[in-house]
């Protein structure tokens, strides 16, 4: 009787076992729900908002300037090309664009705080952003309605 009881126990454990395995766990990515292109630029807005301090008229701007960025990019990826070489160009090129805008738009002091923390997101890859800092929008919310 224990050797059935035994049996018929690791056998339930094991099915257990082979159910929660088959389920794995979600891809990168998967799980979370998709954000649209304006929730992207208006979280990363907030986010500089809050680290470089901007005014009102800074922080138009910047959104502004990201969200023809995003669009550009958008398109960019939208074309069929197998070219990477030239992707990889034109990708480098929006990209100088953009810190070009970015340094018109800033103070000094802003702007190389803002180069700081850029250096630091490409070293640390796209992980997301870093655990213990508050991801909302910044206090008294901001964003320009369409």
């Amino acid at each position: 009787m224990k050797h059935l009881f035994y049996l018929l126990f690791s056998l339930v454990c094991l099915t257990a076992v082979e159910a929660t395995a088959q389920e794995g766990h979600p891809r990168r990515g998967e799980g979370r729900p998709q954000m649209d292109p304006e929730q992207i630029v208006k979280q990363r807005t907030s986010m500089l908002i809050r680290q470089l301090n901007l005014n009102q008229e800074q922080a138009v701007a910047v959104y502004l300037l990201q969200l023809d960025q995003m669009e550009q990019m958008q398109a960019a990826f939208q074309q069929p090309s197998g070219d990477r070489a030239a992707m990889r160009a034109q990708m480098q090129a929006m990209q100088a664009n953009y810190q070009l805008k970015m340094e018109e738009i800033l103070t000094e002091e802003q702007f190389k705080k803002w180069q700081a923390a850029e250096q630091e997101r490409r070293e640390r890859g796209p992980q997301g952003p870093p655990q213990g800092r508050p991801q909302g929008p910044p206090p008294g919310g901001f964003f320009p309605e369409n």
